[in-house]
């Protein structure tokens, strides 16, 4: 095969290898298990409307998706879930920073809100009502990703997807071509 067609071939693998690993890394994988329940993700999780505690980091934000029958119609909240801290004090969560869904056997998860914990330690979440009443609605509590603003989440986002899809096309194209190489030097 000769040193140059290693080397592409060697330089492909790696390349492949670190695209499927930034795909990987993008994609919301621990929120649902295979059966549609909450994740290994999941610090916590109740029916809506509902209560939920979880031991949270201050200053570390938080998700709280909406997991629903992918066949009903998607699940929003009206109100906010209020999140009380270790010193008794509540507050409101805020709209979703970022978009998020994970999907699989059925079922659909969708960040519908997220918050900074204010401080460390037992939080209580309490869950409203989401919307539309009647869809039978599980909300998963889920460690977020500190970002610091819209564009920054929308650029990491978008710059990993970018990155993930030219590594994986360079990748795919030094391996082509190595195996290439290698057969011609055959010859």
């Amino acid at each position: 095969m000769g040193v140059s067609g290693g080397i592409l071939l060697a330089g492909g693998i790696v390349l492949m290898v670190f695209a499927i690993l930034s795909f990987v890394r993008i994609i919301p994988l621990g929120v649902l298990q295979q059966d549609g329940s909450p994740g290994g993700d999941a610090l916590a999780h109740t029916a809506a409307p509902g209560r939920m505690t979880a031991e949270l980091q201050e200053g570390q934000t938080y998700f709280i998706y909406l997991a629903r029958s992918a066949a009903d119609p998607r699940a929003r909240f009206d109100q906010r879930p209020v999140v009380t801290g270790p010193s008794g004090d509540p507050y409101e969560s805020g709209p979703a920073t970022v978009s998020s869904n994970s999907a699989l056997r059925g079922t659909e998860a969708t960040v519908e809100a997220s918050f900074v914990a204010r401080e460390s330690g037992l939080h209580t979440i309490d869950v409203p009502q989401p919307e539309p009443a009647q869809t039978e609605v599980t909300a998963i509590l889920t460690l977020g990703e500190s970002t610091g603003g819209f564009l920054s989440g929308l650029f990491g986002t978008v710059g990993s997807v970018f990155t993930a899809i030219v590594a994986g096309a360079l990748g795919l194209t030094l391996l082509v071509a190595g195996v290439i190489w290698g057969f011609a030097r055959r010859r």
